[in-house]
C-alpha cells in the first residue's frame, strides 16, 4: 500500500495535500536553526505546515505499533507514553 504524504498545521489542525499549501513568507524569521523546515503555509490560517509521517515501531514481543507524528522523537514519545512510560528528564 502506498501512502501519500500529508501536510498538517499544528495551529488549526488542517490536513491536506502538500501542494495545497502556499509558499512560506519570511521563512528565516519563522524557522529557527535546527528546526524542521515547513512544507508551506496553511491555506486556512497562514501558520507553517509540516509533512506528517507514519512511524512504525516493533516491540520485543514482535507486535507493531504505528503512530502519525512530525518527527521520530515525537513518535517515540507517543509510543512510550502509550506504554505507560513517562519522561523524567534528559541526559
Amino acid at each position: 500500500m502506498t501512502m501519500k504524504p500529508k501536510a498538517i498545521c499544528q495551529n488549526c489542525d488542517w490536513e491536506g495535500d502538500p501542494s495545497k499549501t502556499k509558499p512560506v513568507k519570511d521563512l528565516e524569521e519563522r524557522v529557527a536553526p535546527g528546526e524542521i523546515l515547513p512544507v508551506g503555509e496553511c491555506p486556512r490560517c497562514g501558520a507553517v505546515c509540516h509533512l506528517k509521517k507514519t512511524y512504525v515501531f516493533e516491540g520485543p514481543d514482535g507486535k507493531r505499533k504505528s503512530v502519525d507524528a512530525l518527527s521520530e522523537d515525537d513518535a517515540a514519545s507517543m509510543i512510550l507514553s502509550n506504554l505507560g512510560w513517562n519522561p523524567v528528564g534528559t541526559s
